[in-house]
């Protein structure tokens, strides 16, 4: 974002626009809702897990959407993708190696979750979500969509401890 400001640029230039942001965002809405119940808030009910205060929840909302969400489309979607494309000419390999270094910076996090271990099922259900998001940035070039549907993944799956 620093950069876009310096460079004065406008936001259409990373992908925030509001051509197609109905589209956009009710889509990820959609998908996003469907893909954390089935994800994240049916199996938290299913094992009995207690849901998290309305103050943890909107504060999680700011923070999945905004610090977490938002910064990562920027990163990947916006800064890695468009300069990956001009490095490699296959699409579909370049949006691979996006997607291998998206689930390589999520590492760090799922580790510990995992006791210090890497679940290859964790790494595939990132690599699909990846390519979920990808393709909905590019649908509608806007990162609203994506934004929505990684914000709603990230807050139902923190919506009970």
């Amino acid at each position: 974002m620093i950069l876009v400001l310096v460079r004065k640029q406008k936001l259409v230039s990373i992908g925030l626009t509001l051509k197609n942001i109905g589209k956009a965002l009710a889509t990820g809405t959609v998908l996003g809702i469907i893909f954390s119940f089935f994800m994240n808030i049916l199996p938290n009910i299913l094992e009995g897990g207690k849901i998290i205060s309305v103050n943890q929840a909107i504060y999680n909302l700011f923070y999945y959407f905004i610090i977490i969400s938002l910064s990562e489309k920027v990163i990947f979607r916006v800064y890695i993708q468009t300069r990956m494309y001009g490095i490699i000419k296959n699409d579909n390999l370049a949006v691979l190696v996006i997607g291998f270094l998206f689930n390589t910076m999520h590492l760090p996090f799922q580790m510990p979750v995992n006791g210090m271990q890497i679940n290859l099922v964790n790494l595939i259900v990132i690599i699909f979500l990846h390519f979920v998001m990808n393709a909905l940035y590019r649908k509608y070039n806007s990162l609203a969509g994506a934004i929505v549907f990684h914000g709603l993944l990230d807050w139902g799956g923190n919506l009970f401890r």
